[in-house]
């Protein structure tokens, strides 16, 4: 038999995914009994392990081992290759396959160079000369190429899968899914597969681990450990008012307006992956419409290339292969962020209605598999809302009234008037919002895209939809000519959303009484705003700040009476002396 050499340096073992590094054997090193060498060890997974399954299979074992004079740590282990005779050649069943197949999976020439020529016939010793990649961010260099090429090699899938290469020790994971043990093992270097299936968790790409001695590491290192390396990336979606404002998880809004979508995930570590799939389809909702060529992506707070899109109706699907080929830039945050325009079509509140918009992230999450079932989703979702307002007009007396019209402006009330959250009226816009009809007493806001708008809305019980915000309403004309025109009322409304968990949407209409509404025509019962006409003063209400009103209002009658009464005078006695 070839003689297997004995690792030597802390260098040379600190190759290994454990923390095992092949000691040099010192004058003082004691040799560990055969006993002792045959003890069972077992290997921790360290991490979010719950829903993964993990299998070992050994690629050499320990054949002798040293440890330091007081036997308290290792001074050095001998590595030989694994024989597994079931995976041999039945017409050579001494020709050790599995030896073979793991030097097919080195670097061509390994057995060549300076350092390959000492193992030749022995590659898992060889696999511990490599420096040790596995732990650095990306998971990438020649012992990672290693553990990958193997991995993903049909001869040793197809060895696990037909119990050719048989697979070691028993795994169970601990109570509380934050590790995992496979126990039973033979001393020696393995290879951990992650068999996980279970979406969304990502498998881990796969781990070379070196278990200890008789409970013993290297001094100053950890074998038989081993951190889970997968990821489950983070995918979040908001919506804002405005291009730079902060993304929450619902905003309300106006038919007509501009809303703001942002999805938000990290760029994912791709070693050990052929082809990394990474997209993201956004499917808005009805009423919803994309606003073309304003999709932006940044990665680390730095705009890039903007990203491959594809729009198939309401669907946007956005490819971020490209985002995430620099692989320096892993665990960095990419944004996607666009424009929409909420269009007349949307859905209005009604019963905890809302448009709700859903993305789906796609990403691969096993290394060793291609296809749909190596994929796992997330989805993420936001919330846009509108609401509407009701008018119904009635006589002093109760009595419902039609032929009345109104007009609809923007704004007349501010929360935050001066900027030191103080709320206060404000002037309305000057020009009237339009609408569009939708049926016999239902108008709609119109959007950028609609025709056939009107600016007057006939006033008996009516529905005005699409809206979000305050608005002033100004009557325009009276139900008939027996009620007063000088006594037409003027009022603010607010619509503004509350929000239940999950997100159902609840509107909160307010009335904001303004100047030009002081006798309290207008009543608010839900979202239903009832108006009422009088015919004369008489009908108006005579207490409280109302009935100071009135009576400024008399005096004012009076004293235009007496101007009236004064400039009649003057006019006779100007005819008498003429």
């Amino acid at each position: 038999m070839k003689m297997r050499k004995l690792f030597a340096g802390v260098a040379a073992m600190a190759t290994l995914l454990g923390g095992i590094a092949f000691g040099a054997t010192t004058a003082n090193a004691a040799t560990v009994s055969d006993a002792d060498l045959a003890k069972t060890q077992s290997i921790t997974i360290n991490g979010a392990v719950a829903g993964h399954t993990f299998t070992a299979v050994q690629l050499g074992y320990f054949s002798s081992a040293t440890t330091n004079e007081d036997g308290t740590a290792l001074a050095g282990v001998t590595v030989e290759t694994s024989n597994y005779k079931s995976f041999n050649n039945f017409q050579k069943p001494d020709v050790n396959n599995f030896e073979q197949l793991l030097s097919d999976n080195l670097p061509q020439g390994w057995d060549a160079t300076a350092t390959g020529k000492s193992y030749v016939g022995n590659p898992a010793g060889y696999v511990a000369t490599l420096s040790n990649d596995q732990e650095t961010p990306l998971y990438a260099g020649a012992l990672r190429d290693f553990v990958t090429s193997l991995a993903k090699s049909t001869d040793f899938q197809d060895g696990i899968k037909n119990a050719k290469i048989p697979t070691a020790g028993t795994y169970t994971a601990d109570e509380n899914g934050e590790s995992g043990t496979i126990s039973g093992l033979q001393p020696g270097l393995y290879i951990v597969l992650d068999t996980t299936s279970t979406d969304p968790a990502t498998v881990s790409i796969p781990m070379l681990v070196a278990t200890q001695v008789n409970g013993l590491s290297l001094k100053g290192s950890t074998q038989g450990e081993v951190n889970l390396k997968n990821q489950t990336p983070t995918f979040t979606k908001g919506v804002s008012l405005t291009e730079t404002g902060t993304p929450a998880d619902h905003v309300a809004a106006s038919f007509g307006d501009t809303v703001y979508y942002t999805l938000t995930t990290e760029v994912p570590v791709t070693t050990g992956y052929d082809n990394f799939v990474f997209s993201i389809k956004d499917t808005l909702p009805t009423g919803i419409v994309y606003k073309a060529d304003s999709a932006k992506v940044s990665v680390d707070g730095s705009e890039a290339v903007a990203p491959a899109l594809t729009q198939d109706g309401q669907s946007l699907t956005f490819d971020l292969s490209n985002q995430i080929a620099d692989q320096t830039k892993a665990g960095k945050k990419i944004v996607v962020t666009y424009a929409a325009e909420l269009t007349s079509d949307a859905k209005v509140y009604e019963e905890s209605i809302q448009n709700k918009n859903v993305a789906v992230l796609t990403y691969s999450k096993n290394p060793s598999s291609v296809g749909e079932a190596a994929t796992a989703e997330l989805t993420a979702s936001a919330y846009v809302f509108t609401g509407k307002f009701i008018i119904t007009k009635q006589d002093k007396a109760g009595n419902k009234l039609n032929g009345a019209q109104f007009q609809v402006f923007k704004g007349g009330w501010n929360d935050n008037a001066d900027g030191k959250g103080n709320p206060a009226a404000t002037a309305p816009e000057t020009t009237p919002l339009k609408f569009v009809k939708v049926s016999a007493g239902v108008y709609k806001l119109a959007d950028s895209d609609d025709t056939n708008t009107v600016d007057v809305i006939p006033a008996g019980t009516t529905e005005v939809q699409g809206l979000e915000g305050y608005f002033t309403v100004k009557e325009t004309k009276t139900p008939s000519a027996e009620y007063s025109d000088a006594l037409k009322p003027t009022f603010v409304i607010g619509l503004r959303s509350n929000w239940n968990t999950p997100k159902t949407a609840v509107v909160q209409a307010t009335y904001k009484m303004n100047t030009a509404d002081p006798f309290k025509l207008v009543q608010l019962n839900g979202d239903t705003f009832t108006v009422t006409n009088v015919k004369n003063i008489t009908e108006l209400p005579l207490t409280g700040a109302a009935g100071t009103a009135l009576f400024v209002v008399v005096a004012a009658l009076i004293a235009g009476a007496g101007v009236t009464v004064f400039a009649k005078s003057r006019s006779t006695k100007r005819a008498l002396e003429a």
